[in-house]
C-alpha cells in the first residue's frame, strides 16, 4: 500500500466518522511512514474529529492521532481543534490534545506556536460551559479540572484580558475551584501592572 493510499483511507475514514479505521491506520504506521504522510492529512483528520459527533466519543482516537502525529500537525490547526473541542464540551478530546502538544506548539505565536487569541477563546469556552452546567445543576468537577489542566500548559498563551474576564465570570458564579485553577497558574505577564499588559 502506498503512502497516497494510506492518506486517502485516513481522509475517507475521518469524513465517515470511522474511528476504528483511523485508529487502526495510525497505530499501524511506522516512524518512516508517519513522517511521509502529508501534514495536511493529519490536519484534516484532526479537524474532522474535533467537530460535534453522533455516536462514539472521538476522544480516544484524537489521543492516538496526537500521540503519533503531533509533531506534524500545525499550531494553526491545533488552535482551531482546541477551540472546537472546548465549545463542543469534549473534555476528553481537549485533554488528549493538550497532553500531546510539542515544544513548537508552546512557543510564542510569532515563532510558530499557538495563537494567543485562539487559546484565549478556549478559556472563554471552558468558563461558558461551567456556567451552563451550573445553571443545569450539574457537577462541574471535571470542568474545573479541565480549566486547571488547560491553564497549567497554556496559561502563558492566554491574554490578560481573557484571564480577567474568566476570573470575573467564575467569581460571579461562585465557582471557587475554577477561580483557584486560574489563579494558581497566572504568569508573570498577567501580574504586571495594567499599563504594561497585565490584569486590569
Amino acid at each position: 500500500m502506498t503512502i497516497q493510499d494510506i492518506e486517502q483511507q485516513l481522509l475517507d475514514a475521518s469524513v465517515q466518522g470511522d474511528l476504528n479505521t483511523i485508529s487502526t491506520i495510525i497505530l499501524s504506521l511506522n516512524e518512516s511512514q508517519a513522517a511521509q504522510i502529508n501534514p495536511l492529512v493529519y490536519d484534516k483528520v484532526l479537524g474532522q474529529l474535533s467537530l460535534p459527533y453522533i455516536g462514539a466519543d472521538p476522544a480516544d482516537t484524537i489521543r492516538i492521532v496526537m500521540e503519533f502525529a503531533s509533531p506534524y500537525i500545525s499550531s494553526f490547526t491545533l488552535g482551531g481543534v482546541l477551540a472546537n473541542l472546548a465549545w463542543n464540551d469534549n473534555l476528553g478530546g481537549l485533554d488528549a490534545v493538550i497532553d500531546n502538544l510539542t515544544e513548537v506548539h508552546l512557543l510564542p505565536y510569532p515563532y510558530g506556536g499557538l495563537d494567543d487569541f485562539t487559546v484565549s477563546n478556549v478559556l472563554d469556552a471552558l468558563v461558558s460551559n461551567v456556567q451552563w452546567h451550573m445553571n443545569m445543576g450539574d457537577d462541574i468537577t471535571a470542568h474545573n479540572t479541565a480549566i486547571r489542566d488547560f491553564m497549567e500548559i497554556l496559561g502563558g498563551h492566554v491574554t490578560a484580558s481573557a484571564v480577567g474576564e474568566a476570573l470575573a465570570n467564575l467569581a460571579w458564579y461562585d465557582d471557587l475551584e475554577g477561580l483557584d485553577a486560574i489563579i494558581d497558574n497566572l504568569t508573570a505577564e498577567h501580574l504586571l501592572p495594567e499599563y504594561q499588559g497585565g490584569l486590569s
